[in-house]
């Protein structure tokens, strides 16, 4: 099963002052390590949030860009069809 992080996740994973940084830092340590998925509308999501100036430790678009293209092509990652549904739990941890 892959960890299929949600936009609140992705920005407290790539913001080191997020007050829940390491929270999601171990749950990708422990589960993001067989694989983990995005789909376009949780990136989307996240580089919207994470480079809007209201956003407290907000990073230009190209920045946001470039964490999520490494993350990616750094590790077990797997775009997702956004025909994906969450209610299919043979693909995703439910706990």
């Amino acid at each position: 099963m892959k960890l299929y992080p949600d936009v609140n996740v992705l920005i407290a994973l790539f913001d080191s002052a997020h007050q829940h940084h390491a929270v999601a830092s171990c749950a990708f340590l422990e589960f993001g390590m067989e694989g983990w998925a995005t789909c376009t509308t949780v990136e989307n999501g996240f580089i919207r949030v994470i480079s809007n100036p209201s956003y407290l430790n907000a990073v230009s678009v190209a920045d946001a860009t470039s964490l999520l293209q490494i993350a990616i092509s750094n590790t077990k990652h797997q775009r997702l069809e956004q025909t994906v549904s969450l209610l299919d739990t043979s693909r995703f941890h439910t706990s």
